[in-house]
């Protein structure tokens, strides 16, 4: 399961950009994403998928309201966001579930029309608009969408991301929110383990060191003071995880899911 994620979605912003795509925790956001790799390789998963690596001329689609994640990445990318007021009237009439688009010579025409959507702006609303419905009248002759699960167990998922995002700064345990849910401990487990691919505590911790990251870099920032207002008990845990991050260690025992 993922977090929502607010920057894509800013409110009729279509964007493109240039990025060296780092490894994050699972996340959504209402926007339709494009991610298209100029070099190197990356591994990425969306819903309960297999994970698949991404080499260069590939480009992994992210649909609206799929949770995601970048599990390992040493890819320069360029980036496209496409707001919802874009291609919800196609979304009406046609699947737009996408993931792996590895079609290299196809993907060369979708990465140029990317490129033209970069150098206008949005408020060259038709232009934009126009090379926005070629390119995905490109993925949907060339592509087929992929099955996915059920709506009412992505609602779940989206309803579990929120629920963490808003309380990770607290003491907030598996078993609390497997309660908060009408599920068992176990169950609960489960699921999460099938989605995050890592365990509760872990994934609490990463949202924790997003939060001082996003903030670290203030001048006025006490950094003790916020990474216990993050919900780290104390320094030694924050740097206990931090090194656990850094030995890649955090992905593992993911059946593990402690009550604190």
């Amino acid at each position: 399961m993922s977090r929502y994620e607010s920057y894509p979605d800013i409110k009729n912003k279509i964007l493109v950009f240039s990025s060296d795509y780092y490894v994050g925790v699972p996340h959504f956001h209402r926007s339709i994403e494009l991610i298209y790799l100029k070099s190197g390789s990356l591994t990425a998963t969306i819903y309960v998928g297999k994970p698949i690596t991404f080499s260069e001329g590939d480009i992994v689609f992210i649909p609206s309201y799929s949770p995601h994640c970048i599990m390992e990445s040493s890819a320069q990318t360029v980036v496209l966001q496409i707001p919802e007021y874009l291609f919800e009237e196609i979304e009406h009439k046609v699947s737009m579930n996408y993931f792996a688009l590895q079609n290299k010579e196809v993907n060369q025409s979708i990465y140029k029309i990317i490129s033209h959507i970069g150098q206008y702006d949005v408020q060259d609303e038709l232009i934009v608009d126009g090379l926005v419905r070629i390119l995905f009248g490109i993925i949907l002759k060339e592509y087929s969408p992929m099955e996915i699960k059920s709506h009412s167990e992505t609602h779940l998922v989206a309803q579990i991301i929120e629920f963490l995002d808003e309380h990770f700064k607290e003491n907030i345990t598996v078993i609390q929110t497997a309660q908060h849910f009408g599920f068992s401990k176990n169950y609960f487990s489960k699921i999460f383990n099938e989605y995050f691919r890592c365990n509760f505590n872990t994934y609490i911790n990463q949202l924790r060191i997003k939060y001082i990251d996003d903030r670290k870099n203030n001048p006025d920032t006490n950094l003790t003071n916020l990474i216990l207002d993050s919900g780290f008990k104390n320094l030694s845990t924050y740097y206990a995880f931090i090194q656990r991050l850094r030995s890649g260690n955090t992905m593992k025992n993911t059946n593990t899911n402690h009550d604190t």
